[in-house]
């Protein structure tokens, strides 16, 4: 993958991706990286002691630079951050710009080099790119809302049942949201998860139990509008009306492209899914179904596919033959 920036350039290189600390322990203990991006919380333990662990393994990454990665703005936070030995603090949501100096002035200096003007023409289509990628952000939020509140939901009932370990799940699953609410401007949710952060910290349960309701609700809301949002710009947009025929095809295969995990193929069929204007019906599902798509969810594609083709068979392949 070839990473592009506003002002630095940097070779093919790879990146890998943990799915928590204990994780990213794992992988650091068998693998030498240029650079560490660290988030502050994570599902099973924060970043300050898989930071501690990365560190105190002395192998291969004892002294690789590693990044914290915070939607915290609180002076505390960040203090915190840098005497736990963090290199640098990149706040969320990421700014290009940031995460451009970040890197220049952490990875290696071989490994990057400066852009002159042979990169000037393409500077207008990543300007383009950026404002098209804010864009598939808040489509992003979207497609995944209902399932960030089902499994907030599944951590508000283990603070109602007396679970300890409920109150950090629910802080980490909370912040999260909270990153995203402010990621699309969605101010009210975001305003109110980051009281709930704080009270699940603090293990206040009493404010959890009165304005969880509250949040939720805010939530769903913001998901809605941003739905109702993405399909209005599908139908402005006006891409090309479907040939259904093509499209169950592209679905059969899709199905199996994600069983297989064969990513570059899943993508691409995505991709060619996606170019099409849909009817309300069938474009909230093909929202769903590439956010299943992208975390490669065998069993969510299969239900979505399933659904799609059934709309599809019931309402638009009959209709034509007749």
């Amino acid at each position: 993958m070839i990473i592009r920036s506003t002002g630095v350039c940097l070779r093919i290189c790879s990146i890998d991706e943990a799915l928590g600390g204990f994780d990213c322990i794992a992988r650091t203990s068998k693998t030498k990286y240029d650079l560490i991006f660290l988030d502050y919380m994570m599902p099973d333990q924060d970043g300050v002691k898989t930071l501690e662990k990365i560190r105190d393994e002395k192998g291969a990454n004892r002294n690789t630079p590693v990044i914290a990665l915070t939607a915290s703005t609180t002076a505390a936070t960040k203090e915190k951050l840098e005497r736990s030995g963090f290199d640098d603090i990149l706040s969320k949501p990421i700014i290009s710009e940031e995460l451009e100096r970040v890197v220049a002035a952490h990875l290696p200096k071989e490994k990057i080099r400066d852009r002159g003007s042979t990169y000037e023409k393409k500077e207008n289509e990543n300007r383009s790119e950026n404002s098209r990628s804010d864009e598939l952000v808040a489509i992003d939020i979207a497609r995944v809302y209902a399932n960030d509140r089902e499994e907030l939901e599944g951590y508000f009932r283990d603070i109602q049942g007396g679970d300890g370990d409920g109150f950090y799940q629910y802080a980490v699953k909370i912040h999260s949201m909270k990153t995203s609410a402010l990621m699309v401007k969605a101010y009210e949710p975001w305003a109110l998860a980051k009281s709930l952060e704080e009270a699940a910290e603090n293990e206040n349960a009493d404010f959890i139990l009165s304005v969880h309701p509250v949040f939720v609700k805010s939530w769903m809301q913001m998901g809605e509008q941003l739905e109702k949002d993405y399909l209005y710009a599908r139908e402005r947009d006006r891409a090309l009306t479907p040939e259904y025929e093509i499209i169950l095809n592209y679905l059969s295969l899709l199905t199996k492209a994600v069983e297989d995990i064969d990513i570059d193929s899943a993508d691409t069929l995505m991709e060619m899914i996606r170019s099409y204007w849909y009817p309300d019906e069938l474009a909230i599902l093909i929202s769903r179904l590439n956010s299943a798509v992208a975390g490669l969810d065998a069993d969510a594609t299969e239900q979505y596919v399933s659904s799609i083709e059934r709309i599809i068979n019931e309402n638009y392949i009959t209709d034509r033959k007749n």
